[in-house]
């Protein structure tokens, strides 16, 4: 059997695995990749790219990723599985441009790339992609990117500069290749730059001419609400471990620093075109973004893991591999082997057990959330919902939706950050301040006890009649036996006690 034939038959197998696992979990999919749809749909429907198509906001940090959903939906409509069918196929063209990538580091153009490349970002990009997020589509922009720089190809910085637009980090790593290239002069600056500009100009006047900006408002919003610790975003960002507990997370912290810094030093050693260079341009990057997190104290998604992990475990292993270090591949393992072990659990969920799935807790509540904003906006479409979680409610509820933690509500910011404990639990939860509440003046909230205890001590609730679900739909409820989540049992839904009908 001929290579190509080999990775035709290996590439059509790993798609079919990857699309049935995603049609099998994607209606587990996160909160914010609702928040998408609703801005891609309002951009179908009625040309404007925004959550509540009467505001103007940047709602979306993934500007790029807006445009590719509403295009999808012209074609496919509404239809959320036609996104997961997208995110399959884009995740197989990710490893597929990533073992290009492994293979043009390491000189090996065995199938052996393919499958040491499929093994580490699977298991590593599957919540991002199952959960239909833009992650696995601004990887792609970079590992097209790497890999053109890498064959010395101009239109390398085309993808760079157009995956910035799908994750702002990605400026990280336009920033690293751009000023390796000075030096180096793999590609002429002159080429360079006319690439980036024809890669970034789209997205810039799209921009700007649909928001008058650049900066999307959950850049800023997201440094006035939450309030961390150093070691919390560090925790975050390593939440996947072999040892439970805050010793297994500093063990992985200081195997991956002591991992990079090792590379770093070896780089500086060795020659311009070395194996260990090439490296750095993958490890490099992800490691400076990874410290950014953790210096900014920025709130870790899930979404935003693999934009680090991905390629630095690459990175990892492809050196391990080439260099035949084996104290560093078993230091690389002991951080990599959680993600195997969650993605058994992910594969033995699309066998039956959907509760297996790592993130099914996480989904189940989202679709509690679709199911109760259908119903609310069936009873009540001319009334204004408020809460602090926007996707799944922003979606089921088309009408008009408040943000109480200021993400997508520009006014709500001015009443944050709320007090620690007074008016919220701790600094990682975004709640409803009762001022916003008074000023908005909403018809309906929805929300849990420790996003809206300040609300529900204050005046205001006075004014709402309280209606308690469980956080789960009935549906989940049946094949799991978990009932709360984060300590929370029940969906507080609140209606103006002037504007209830029994209906609901």
């Amino acid at each position: 059997m001929t290579k190509n034939l080999k990775l035709s038959v290996f590439y059509i197998l790993l798609f079919l695995l990857i699309l049935f696992i995603h049609l099998s979990l994607y209606k587990y999919a996160f909160d914010d990749a609702y928040i998408h749809f609703r801005i891609s749909g309002n951009l179908l429907d009625y040309g404007k790219p925004y959550f509540n198509i009467d505001e103007r906001l940047m709602a979306s940090s993934s500007s790029g990723w807006t445009i590719l959903l509403s295009a999808l939906f012209s074609i496919a409509g509404k239809s959320i599985k036609a996104v997961a069918l997208l995110n399959a196929a884009i995740t197989t063209l990710t490893v597929f441009v990533f073992a290009r990538v492994a293979e043009n580091i390491s000189g090996n153009k065995k199938i052996t790339n393919d499958v040491l490349v499929a093994l580490v970002s699977v298991p590593v990009l599957i919540y991002s992609s199952v959960g239909l997020m833009e992650t696995p589509a601004a990887l792609l922009l970079l590992g097209a990117g790497i890999l053109f720089y890498l064959r010395g190809k101009g239109i390398s910085f085309l993808f760079l500069s157009a995956g910035v637009f799908f994750r702002l980090e990605l400026a990280v790593f336009l920033a690293v290749i751009f000023m390796h290239n000075i030096f180096v002069r793999k590609i002429k600056v002159k080429e360079m730059f006319s690439y980036a500009v024809a890669g970034a100009a789209p997205f810039i006047i799209y921009n700007l001419v649909y928001f008058g900006t650049n900066i999307p408002h959950a850049v800023a919003a997201k440094q006035a609400i939450y309030s961390l610790k150093h070691e919390t975003v560090t925790f975050m960002l390593f939440h996947r471990v072999l040892i439970d507990g805050v010793t297994g997370r500093y063990i992985v912290s200081i195997l991956v620093g002591g991992m990079n810094a090792m590379l770093m030093f070896r780089a500086v050693k060795a020659g311009p075109d070395s194996l260990e260079k090439k490296v750095l341009i993958l490890t490099l990057p992800a490691t400076l973004i990874m410290l950014s997190y953790i210096i900014k104290k920025v709130f870790i998604f899930e979404w935003y893991i693999p934009l680090i992990l991905l390629p630095m475990f690459i990175g990892f292993f492809v050196y391990s591999a080439v260099r035949n270090r084996a104290i560093f591949a078993m230091a690389a393992l002991f951080v990599f082997l959680p993600h195997i072990q969650d993605f058994s659990r992910t594969i033995y969920a699309t066998l039956g057990n959907k509760a297996a799935y790592p993130e099914f807790h996480q989904g189940a509540r989202v679709r509690k959330y679709i199911e109760v904003a259908d119903r609310l906006y069936r009873v009540y479409p001319d009334y204004t919902l408020l809460s602090t979680e926007m996707g799944g409610l922003g979606f089921g509820f088309k009408g008009r939706v408040l943000d109480g933690a200021g993400l997508l509500t520009r006014n709500a910011l001015k009443y944050h950050p709320m007090k620690v404990p007074q008016e919220r639990p701790n600094g990682l939860t975004g709640a409803i301040p009762p001022g916003y509440v008074k000023e908005a003046n909403p018809d309906i909230i929805v929300s849990y006890d420790s996003f809206c205890g300040a609300f529900m001590k204050s005046p205001e609730s006075a004014n709402y009649v309280i209606i308690k679900e469980p956080i789960f739909t009935s549906s989940d409820l049946a094949i799991t036996d978990v009932r709360s989540l984060w300590g929370i049992d029940d969906i507080n839904i609140f209606i103006k006690k002037v504007k209830y009908s029994k209906k609901f």
